[in-house]
């Protein structure tokens, strides 16, 4: 199946994109973004913010992973949503080993994560 991911990938994006508009996916990514919103105190109002103070520049998105460097166009990863701009600039394929967290490389990044807001907490980064 790699091999194949490998060699088709562009064709495999292209397939997902279309799928992804179907109503029935759109419907279903609604309504958990709608439950993660309400379940999850701050959460919008942290994301909104942060996305306004890029934009501003009050916050500089990095171009490569704080976790592992990889460059890229980062995701931004709120470790305190009571501090709207507390960010950790993480690419895709961190961000997701963060969340998921069932391997040992999910638990690799989900510790140095915890260490740079730890850091950040105390201001020492």
């Amino acid at each position: 199946m790699s091999k194949h991911r490998e060699t088709h990938l562009e064709e495999i994006r292209a397939y997902d994109r279309e799928r992804a508009k179907l109503p029935h996916r759109k419907a279903n990514s609604r309504r958990i973004n709608a439950k993660r919103n309400h379940e999850v105190d701050g959460y919008r109002k942290s994301h909104n913010a942060s996305k306004r103070a890029v934009v501003r520049g009050e916050l500089t998105r990095s171009n490569v992973c704080q976790v592992c460097g990889k460059p890229c166009k980062t995701e931004g990863h709120h470790y305190d949503y009571n501090k709207c701009k507390s960010v950790i600039w993480l690419c895709t394929q961190c961000h997701r080993q963060y969340h998921t967290g069932k391997t040992e490389r999910a638990k690799l990044v989900q510790q140095i994560v915890n260490t740079i807001a730890e850091l950040k907490n105390k201001e020492v980064i």
